[in-house]
């Protein structure tokens, strides 16, 4: 069963190691907004790599917002200023 609507955000140090997570995150929302496993996890390696520029800062105390969310319609996935969303 999809699940239409929902809303999960945090903040993670500006640090590249974090991209793994940002993907899963972006992978189980899509699974959760009804996509096919495969859509999900191409749409999970594009949202890493803009994760992996998003999460390069410069400073050791610099944080990040992401946001991943679906509200009846394209999965966003926020990551600072960026954001990358499913085709439908």
């Amino acid at each position: 069963m999809a699940v239409a609507t929902f809303e999960f955000s945090l903040t993670l140090p500006a640090d590249r190691r974090f991209a793994p997570m940002v993907r899963d995150l972006a992978v189980h929302g899509a699974k959760q907004a009804g996509h096919s496993e495969a859509d999900a996890e191409a749409f999970g390696r594009t949202v890493e790599q803009a994760a992996r520029e998003s999460l390069a800062g410069t400073s050791s105390t610099a944080t990040v917002p992401v946001t991943v969310r679906c509200a009846e319609g394209p999965v966003e996935v926020t990551i600072g200023s960026c954001c990358v969303s499913t085709t439908r």
